[in-house]
């Protein structure tokens, strides 16, 4: 039988095709004829429609939800509700279909993918929690997935929105959300869910990508929910002994069943899997050990730029970064060309003598980065309870990966808390990830820089803010900028040591 709104028009929409059915309506691919463009039209189902209360709680939903603006949420265009009584949302269409889709084309993910897909929801639900939002449904037809590859959370916090009666109602008639295969046990047991609770659910989904099948299936609803509540998760080495102890237990204690005894925060999830895959997918090892005979060319502090990718600054992220951003907290300005800024010391480093700022060059070499236990002490009390950014350029690949955990051994030996953000090679992103790591309260900034004309505007209004800003980049711009670039020759050289060290030890 012909699906009845195929080819109708709403409002400025025409429906194409029906491409998902779930427990809160269907979802079809619709054209926008005023924006030229295909987008994703839910119509809500009429046993939820025909209830006002849940209707007022809907529209005061979607509107919260339109205002998450976040790289990696599925964004809301518009809702309405039709004569006839159809109430309906429009998102973002995605060609590359749900992760559903993606998944099945093997019976496991590559570590790479599998990382690069956690980290991206990983960041959407970390910004979520902190604006007091929980998704409570996450699974795989809930993650979007474009045509390179990336994905981007929906459904923010509709499944909220069914009350108990409602959820019945909904079972019921075989139209509810299904079987409970990603949700956390005291979701069952007790109704309540919090931050953690997505947590257990993403814990599944990254179970599932890993192994090619969730930890608990069975035939009933009653089965599957027992597995939850009783029963551990099958060992991950089951199905994939390639892994490392260090990455099965991320996936365990993100599938505790205790809430208090699993990851309390989304972002510390990631980074533990992130830090544990990069000891496994990496064809170089970046480690300290390593870097340790590496002989340091001379280095401007000035540039970068698209030369981030090679392995020279690669390993000038490792070595300098943390004494930049060290020295960057310590002081309430940073030294740039032809300035020199006067250094202020909290008390918490009152103890031991610190270097004025004009006794350092505005530009030279990386001796002058040279740090004492009390510039260093400044640095921490100046940081206070916040955090160091870093924007990567890419966490796909092997290398990248590596690199990334070296700046948090770094940052952890210095005792100055870094969070990672993936640009996923998008220098349109970069933008956005500035601007969030700055209102999440990042006080320091490291960046590989994909374009500079893309990112500088951004960078310029967060250091207006007062925001430190490490820059892989030919000139600083500012008074709380500094920038780091190799000369052509020290960039050769400093990878001719590293590969000769490599070759000559291992």
């Amino acid at each position: 039988m012909p699906d009845p709104l195929i080819g109708r028009k709403i409002g400025q929409y025409e429906i194409l095709e029906l491409i998902g059915q779930g427990g809160m309506g269907v979802v079809y691919r619709a054209h926008q004829g005023s924006m030229k463009r295909d987008v994703a039209m839910k119509i809500v189902s009429a046993l939820l429609s025909t209830d006002p209360n849940f209707m007022q709680r809907f529209s005061r939903e979607v509107e919260l939800i339109a205002q998450l603006e976040h790289s990696h949420i599925v964004p809301v265009y518009e809702h309405g509700t039709t004569d006839d009584g159809m109430t309906y949302l429009t998102m973002r269409y995605f060609k590359g279909g749900t992760l559903v889709n993606y998944m099945s084309k093997s019976s496991g993910m590559t570590l790479s993918d599998a990382n690069r897909i956690l980290q991206q929801v990983a960041s959407a639900l970390n910004y979520a929690h902190g604006r007091g939002i929980i998704h409570r449904d996450i699974k795989p037809s809930n993650i979007l997935m474009d045509e390179e590859g990336h994905a981007y959370l929906g459904d923010f916090g509709l499944a909220r929105l069914v009350d108990p009666e409602q959820a019945k109602t909904l079972t019921d008639n075989q139209t509810f959300l299904g079987t409970p295969t990603y949700t956390a046990p005291e979701q069952i047991q007790a109704g309540k869910s919090d931050d953690r609770s997505d947590i257990y659910s993403l814990g599944v989904v990254l179970y599932e990508m890993l192994s090619g099948r969730p930890p608990f299936v069975g035939d009933s609803t009653f089965a599957i929910m027992r597995g939850h509540l009783e029963e551990p998760p099958p060992p991950l080495s089951r199905f994939r002994p390639d892994l490392s102890p260090q990455t099965i237990a991320v996936v365990e204690k993100a599938l505790h069943k205790n809430p208090v005894d699993r990851y309390q925060r989304v972002a510390q999830m990631a980074d533990d899997f992130n830090e544990a895959i990069a000891n496994e997918v990496s064809t170089i090892r970046l480690d300290r050990a390593n870097m340790s005979a590496v002989a340091m060319p001379t280095t401007q502090v000035v540039r970068v730029g698209q030369r981030t990718g090679m392995l020279a600054a690669g390993l000038v992220i490792l070595l300098l970064a943390g004494a930049l951003v060290t020295l960057a907290l310590k002081n309430t300005g940073i030294p740039v060309a032809g300035a020199n800024v006067t250094t202020t010391v909290s008390a918490a480093a009152s103890a031991t003598a610190t270097t004025a700022d004009s006794a350092r060059p505005a530009s030279g070499t990386t001796d002058a980065l040279a740090l004492n236990a009390g510039e260093i002490a400044a640095a921490r009390a100046n940081l206070g309870s916040s955090f160091v950014g870093m924007v990567a350029c890419a966490l796909s690949t092997d290398y990248h990966a590596s690199l990334a955990r070296s700046v948090r051994d770094r940052a952890q030996e210095l005792n100055l808390p870094v969070q990672v953000v993936d640009s996923n090679a998008d220098a349109v992103k970069q933008p956005v990830l500035v601007n969030q790591l700055a209102a999440q309260g990042a006080k320091a900034i490291i960046i590989c820089e994909l374009d500079a004309n893309t990112v500088g505007p951004a960078l310029a209004d967060v250091e207006k803010a007062g925001v430190k800003v490490v820059r892989f980049a030919d000139t600083v711009t500012g008074p709380n900028s500094v920038a780091l670039s190799f000369p052509n020759e020290a960039m050769g050289k400093l990878v001719g040591n590293f590969t000769g060290d490599l070759v000559n030890n291992e």
